[in-house]
C-alpha cells in the first residue's frame, strides 16, 4: 500500500527553475514524514505542454520515467521521488476556470463550463471548479452555484487555494459546496512570479493506503472521497504573504 500527499493545482511556468520546482515539491510534500509518495498535478494553461519540458530538462539533473499512457511520470533526484500527473486548466466561456485532473487538453478555451466538465469526465479525468479571487462573485458566482446544483459529489470536485488565507476572503459558495458533500481539493495555484515555484506542494491533501497497481487511477478515484478520505497537509498563506503574492507581481 502507498501513502500519498498531493498538490492538485500546480503550474510549471517558463519563468521557474525546474530543479527548484522539483526540490520544493518533494520537500514540501514530504516534510517531517517518511514513507510518503509526493504527487503533483500540473494543470497546464492553453499553449503550455509541461511534459515536453520535463522530458527535455529533467535528465539534466535527475531521472525521468514516463508511463506508457503519457499521463504521468516519475522524477527521481537526490532529494527523492516525485510523481507528476497531467492536468489542464480551461477558461470557460463564462470566464471561470475548470480544471481537468489526469487528462490532457482536448479543446481550446472558451467552451461552456458545463461542456468542459462533461468532456473531462468522458476523458477519464476528474473535473474541478477551483475558487479564484473575484471570479466566484456576481454573475459568475450564480453560474458556479448552478453547476454545483446540477452535478453531484460523484461527478465534480471543488478546489480551494493557499492564497485564500484563514482570514478570508470568505466564500459562501465554498461553504455551500462543503454542505452538499463535495470533495474539497486544496492546492497551491502558484503564480508566474519570482519565488512562487518554492510554494508548490506547500498546501494539499493526503490519502493513506492506496493500492500499488494503477496508482494514478487509484488517486483519481479517491479525489471524490470527501473528508473521510482526504486529509489536509501543509498550510495556507499568511495574510501578508497572500497580499504580496497577489499585488506584487
Amino acid at each position: 500500500m502507498t501513502n500519498v500527499r498531493f498538490d492538485p493545482h500546480a503550474h510549471l511556468y517558463e519563468s521557474y527553475s525546474l530543479k527548484k520546482w522539483v526540490d520544493a515539491a518533494i520537500g514540501n510534500l514530504t516534510k517531517d514524514l517518511k514513507e510518503i509518495l509526493p504527487v503533483v498535478f500540473i494543470v497546464d494553461r492553453e499553449g503550455q505542454d509541461s511534459f515536453a519540458r520535463l522530458r527535455k530538462e529533467v535528465p539534466l539533473f535527475g531521472d525521468w520515467e514516463e508511463n506508457p499512457d503519457g499521463r504521468s511520470g516519475l522524477i527521481t533526484v537526490f532529494a527523492g521521488k516525485l510523481l507528476v500527473v497531467r492536468g489542464v486548466q480551461y477558461v470557460a466561456k463564462e470566464k471561470i476556470e475548470v480544471l481537468g485532473l489526469g487528462v490532457s487538453r482536448r479543446v481550446a478555451d472558451g467552451a461552456p463550463a458545463s461542456d468542459l466538465i462533461e468532456l473531462i469526465s468522458e476523458e477519464g479525468g476528474v473535473p474541478c471548479l477551483p475558487w479564484s479571487p473575484g471570479k466566484w462573485l456576481g454573475r459568475r458566482g450564480r453560474l458556479v452555484r448552478q453547476l454545483l446544483e446540477s452535478h453531484t459529489p460523484k461527478t465534480l470536485t471543488v478546489g480551494d487555494i493557499s492564497m485564500r488565507t484563514f482570514f478570508g476572503p470568505p466564500s459562501p459558495l465554498l461553504r455551500f459546496a462543503r454542505g452538499q458533500g463535495y470533495s474539497m481539493l486544496y492546492g497551491t495555484d502558484p503564480l508566474p512570479r519570482k519565488g512562487d515555484e518554492q510554494l508548490v506542494g506547500s498546501f494539499g491533501r493526503a490519502i493513506k493506503k492506496l493500492p500499488e497497481g494503477d496508482l494514478v487511477s487509484a488517486i483519481l478515484e479517491s479525489l471524490y472521497g470527501g473528508a473521510e478520505t482526504l486529509k489536509t497537509c501543509g498550510r495556507r498563506n499568511s495574510a501578508l504573504r497572500a497580499a504580496l503574492r497577489y499585488f506584487w507581481k
